[in-house]
């Protein structure tokens, strides 16, 4: 164990105490100053038991004791290390520093400053942190073994530019050493990475040392004194684990590098490069870098730091984006990772120009805050379960945890050892082995969703091969022709459809569509024009010589087996459509001009009222101009006023009364429109309901008779249809009647298969010149008249055909006689 003792000062009393010593000691104290260091071990009770009577042989003894106890208080006194034990000793707490600060030392004038000037350092592993200002470091050493030792003075921190030792022994300015990254290798006085000074101590020697530190980065002097044999002994160790180290970083990237080629994934390449450029970093921080690889060129250790850090810190960046899937599933986060790869491509384009201390400071900053952005990135994306956010937030926690060892050992809380020491580097190789396991597992999980898309290939083959047999199948069944050709109009294939709608093509050879589907190639042509630009063909064609028609749709698509397009066509007879369609166009023509004609005459109707309003305004007008022409002359009169008054009221009867029949023709107009109608369903008799709504009918113009069927008639429809119908029809009914009472006849017959509600009466019928319209809507009998607007039947024929999913037909004559046919039955036998 080492002590430290406050009897040693600067050399002047050192050398005036060793003086004293020699002319008056007594002769059984030891003449040596250390000897003075040694019997200061001693314990209080041992001192006095030795030395409580002592004789002076000269009376001057006393007179240079108290010179030299004087001279001793009056000094500050610096710390000093006695090597009693062949161990290692930290030399930090024993050691004063001074900072040049705007004033530049050499050894001389170092070694004649004051004691007071120095500052005692208090951190056990003496960083300085970045700073480029030179430093000067002092301490004292005595050995106080009893034989001769070999030691080592080292500092253990390789990347510092210049480290100048300066070691005195018993006050002997023994050798001056210059050393550092900044000077070539082969000078330094032993081949290692670390800088060292052999020391050769007798007993009682007095090692006074002074180093002179000056570097661009951060300033660590990991300040120690360790016997040759022990430094040997843990330098083996400590190569040998760095060496473990190492390797497992080298084989990392390797077997990583020859799986990333393997499998082509670019995570494993980022993750590759990851672990290269960490472990350059790695190599260059230790200093195995400069000893091995460029130990003749000192200007490269300025670059490799700085670029080896940037490196390795960008690939981790990358590789987290990537890995955790960032950009895929947080597209806003994965912006500000590419801020920070901006920023490492940045620092590291400064590293290239030689500037360590902008860049290294730089990269020190890029790489807290990316240290910053990941931790809590990934904090949140553990919180949203984002696959791959676990892994990485396990390597950050291993990654903090050795930045807290390291910052708990640095301030002397815990001890410093080689864990401590190497924590950050041991927390890479951690990082690589967990990020390795998890590229791994990454395999295994893309293999399990390789073998179920390979299980979902095989489904969809299946169901593939399943349809192509469906579609085989249908394509011979189906009714609809179908044909393939190319574009010569060569036909390749065909369904027995296709033979049986063009018979005619069995005798040719070879079979072609034209002129039997297309009249000229040159129209064939055409269509197919249209197909080479992405489209469709689709339209109906009539057939050649034939009057028949068909309904033709063409595509065109590629396959394996065929050099060209193929075009597929579908053919369907639509000839009886052709018929109807043209029956049914005559009728829409017919329904059309009648249509028109009666809204002509609607628009009559209306245009009445309303002209009449608009002359009524005008007049209103006139008489209002008048009036105020009077008021503003001032010869208004009571006569006038009340003529005016008269005549306003008059008008304004004329706009209600016209008002008045707008509004009715317009109500009326508008119960043509079933959406208007509140129709709900529900569940009655349909009996009951017809015969409870007869009751409300007036009794002196009708005479209406339900027929009772013989079962129930339970349905679930719209009931309000049902008498709406009933309503329309009584309406007209004694609209129409030619004698005083209409005589109205109601029964509900239903057989197997149909429904049927007849209604009649004894009116005079419909004429048969106008029966084919009497459905029609706005078609009237009696044009002009306000109350017969022709839309009663109109609307009974739509709550027939939209609600109530039914027909409706005129039956012969006498009278009116209506039959309305439901395509589905109301009720059931069974309900009866």
């Amino acid at each position: 164990m080492y002590y430290i003792t406050n009897s040693i000062t600067q050399d002047s009393t050192a050398t005036l105490i060793k003086r004293v010593g020699q002319l008056t000691t007594p002769h059984y104290l030891n003449t040596h100053t250390p000897g003075r260091t040694k019997r200061d071990n001693q314990s209080p009770m041992a001192h006095n038991e030795n030395h409580s009577t002592p004789r002076f042989r000269h009376p001057v003894w006393g007179v240079w004791l108290v010179i030299a106890t004087l001279l001793l208080m009056n000094q500050p006194c610096l710390g000093q290390t006695a090597l009693s034990e062949n161990q290692e000793y930290n030399l930090a707490l024993q050691t004063y520093f001074l900072v040049e600060d705007g004033k530049t030392y050499d050894f001389q004038q170092v070694r004649q400053l004051k004691a007071d000037i120095w500052t005692p350092n208090k951190n056990p592993k003496m960083n300085f942190g970045f700073t480029e200002k030179t430093i000067w470091l002092t301490g004292s050493i005595t050995s106080t073994l009893d034989d001769e030792t070999s030691w080592l003075l080292s500092i253990e921190y390789p990347p510092l530019d210049n480290v100048d030792f300066y070691i005195s022994i018993n006050d002997q300015l023994m050798e001056i050493i210059k050393s550092g990254d900044s000077k070539p290798f082969s000078s330094r006085q032993l081949a290692s990475k670390e800088y060292l000074y052999r020391l050769s101590l007798k007993p009682f020697d007095k090692v006074e040392y002074f180093i002179r530190i000056q570097s661009s980065g951060s300033m660590q002097v990991p300040l120690h004194i360790t016997p040759i044999n022990t430094y040997i002994k843990n330098s083996q160790i400590k190569e040998m684990l760095i060496s473990a180290l190492y390797g497992i970083l080298l084989v990392m990237g390797i077997y990583n590098m020859f799986i990333s080629i393997l499998v082509k994934d670019k995570d494993y390449a980022i993750y590759v490069l990851w672990v290269f450029s960490t472990l350059f970093f790695v190599v260059s921080l230790n200093g195995e870098g400069f000893q091995v690889f460029w130990p003749n060129h000192p200007d490269l250790n300025n670059f490799a730091i700085p670029i080896g850090f940037g490196f390795s810190g960008f690939f981790n960046t990358l590789f987290a984006l990537k890995f955790m899937k960032i950009e895929d599933n947080r597209p806003a986060l994965s912006k500000f990772y590419y801020i920070l790869l901006t920023l490492y491509v940045l620092s590291i384009a400064i590293s290239t120009m030689g500037d360590y201390s902008t860049s290294i400071r730089i990269i020190f900053l890029v790489n807290s805050i990316t240290l910053f952005t990941i931790a809590f990135s990934t904090v949140y994306l553990v919180i949203k379960k984002q696959r791959g956010a676990k892994i990485f937030l396990l390597s950050f926690s291993i990654l903090l945890l050795s930045a807290v060892v390291l910052t708990l050992s640095t301030a002397g809380i815990i001890p410093s050892s080689f864990i401590s020491t190497h924590a950050n580097q041991l927390a890479m190789v951690l990082e690589s082995v967990i990020f390795s396991l998890a590229l791994a597992k990454k395999i295994d999980y893309e293999k399990s969703l390789r073998i179920k898309k390979e299980r979902e290939v095989s489904v969809v083959t299946k169901v593939a091969n399943d349809n192509i047999a469906l579609y085989t199948q249908l394509f011979n069944n189906s009714p609809i022709a179908i044909f393939r050709f190319i574009d010569g109009g060569e036909i390749i294939s065909c369904n027995p459809a296709f033979k049986a709608m063009f018979p005619a093509m069995e005798n040719q050879a070879p079979q072609h569509v034209s002129p039997i589907i297309f009249r000229t190639q040159k129209d064939l042509c055409a269509i197919l024009n249209t197909l080479d630009s992405g489209k469709f063909f689709s339209g109906e064609l009539q057939l050649s010589p034939s009057d028949n028609w068909i309904s033709l749709t063409i595509i065109s698509y590629q396959d394996d087996l065929h050099s060209h397009p193929i075009f597929e066509g579908h053919a369907m007879d639509i000839s009886q459509k052709k018929i109807a369609d043209d029956k049914n166009k005559k009728l829409e023509e017919q329904k059309s001009k009648m249509l028109s004609r009666l809204v002509s005459g609607i628009a009559h109707e209306i245009n009445t009222p309303v002209g009449t309003n608009i002359t009524a305004i005008s007049l209103l007008e006139d008489e209002l101009k008048e009036i105020n022409i009077k008021f503003e002359k001032g010869d208004i009169t009571k006569s006038a006023l009340t003529d005016f008054i008269t005549s306003s009221n008059n008008i304004l009867n004329i706009l209600h009364t016209n008002e008045y029949r707008t509004s009715v023709l317009v109500k009326r107009f508008k119960e043509v429109s079933i959406d208007q109608m509140s129709l709900s369903q529900s569940n009655f008799d349909l009996y009951q309901l017809l015969n409870g709504h007869l009751i409300t009918f007036n009794r002196d113009h009708c005479h209406i008779s339900l027929i009772k069927p013989d079962h129930l008639f339970n349905i679930n429809s719209y009931a309000k249809a049902f008498t709406l119908i009933i309503d329309k029809l009584i309406d007209n009914s004694i609209k129409y009647k030619d004698k005083k009472i209409a005589n109205i006849e109601i029964f509900l017959k239903q057989s197997d298969k149909l429904t049927t509600l007849h209604y009649s009466d004894d009116g005079p019928g419909v004429a048969k010149n106008i029966q084919e319209h009497i459905f029609d809507p706005f078609y009237t009998s009696c044009p002009g008249d306000a109350d017969s607007t022709g839309l009663g039947l109109f609307v009974i024929y739509n709550l027939c055909k939209q609600v109530l999913d039914a027909d409706i037909q005129l039956e012969p004559q006498p009278g009116f006689n209506l039959t309305i046919s439901f395509h589905h039955p109301l009720s059931n036998s069974a309900n009866s």
